[in-house]
């Protein structure tokens, strides 16, 4: 097994705190692949752009297959826009495997909260060749998957405007009820936690049995309405 410059990182850990970090930092050794995953995002997501660039290049150059969908999880943590927007430019490539695209791309919204609106900028600037690189009338269906997945991490204003942008551009496009769809639903979804925040918290904040029991019946329920 190849030896990686990375940082050792706590898997007992979310990486939010500082200790956490400076550790990951300031500690080079082996990296067990147990811990592999939160080392490789924790580097990118709290490193620079010559961190960001070492990763493509580990991502590049390796030859197993599990491991770079890791390196390619640590690169959608990217904090910095640009850097974010080169590596979705990557999954246009063969840098990114066709079978891993949708993946690679969810990545992305699934590295930080505030990583939504630059995907749907790269999506609304790249639709086409999305299209194409992804395959999207492959069996998998990767760009239903991928404009699906994007309104489930937009808030309000950005659901907005992707709905506007859909509505403008996308209306005769395979993909067009799909997003439509995903957009009512987190809709749908902010509604039902705005409604009943209160007993969401009181649940999480240790509150009685019976305030338990009902979170567990609306969650069941709101399960259930979106099954329907």
């Amino acid at each position: 097994m190849e030896s990686y410059e990375v940082c050792i990182y706590s898997a007992e850990t979310d990486g939010s705190s500082s200790e956490c970090v400076n550790d990951s930092t300031e500690i080079y050794s082996w990296v067990n692949i147990g811990v592999r995953r939160n080392v490789y995002v924790i580097g990118v997501k709290e490193g620079t752009d010559v961190d960001f660039e070492f990763m493509v290049n580990l991502a590049n150059t390796t030859n197993y297959a599990n491991d770079q969908l890791e390196m390619l999880r640590a690169l959608g943590a990217a904090k910095d826009p640009l850097l974010l927007t080169r590596y979705l430019e990557l999954t246009l490539t063969k840098f990114v495997r066709s079978h891993d695209k949708a993946n690679s791309f969810t990545y992305a919204l699934l590295g930080n909260q505030e990583n939504a609106n630059t995907v749907l900028q790269f999506v609304k600037n790249h639709i086409d060749e999305m299209r194409i690189a992804y395959v999207e009338d492959s069996p998998a269906r990767p760009v239903h998957t991928c404009l699906s997945n994007l309104a489930a991490y937009l808030d309000g204003a950005g659901l907005q405007e992707y709905e506007a942008w859909l509505h403008s551009t996308q209306s005769d496009s395979a993909q067009y009820a799909t997003a439509i769809s995903a957009i009512s639903s987190a809709r749908a979804n902010m509604q039902w936690g705005t409604t009943n925040a209160d007993t969401v918290l009181a649940a999480a904040r240790g509150g009685s049995t019976k305030v338990v029991m009902s979170l567990a019946m609306l969650l069941i329920m709101a399960t259930l309405a979106l099954v329907a």
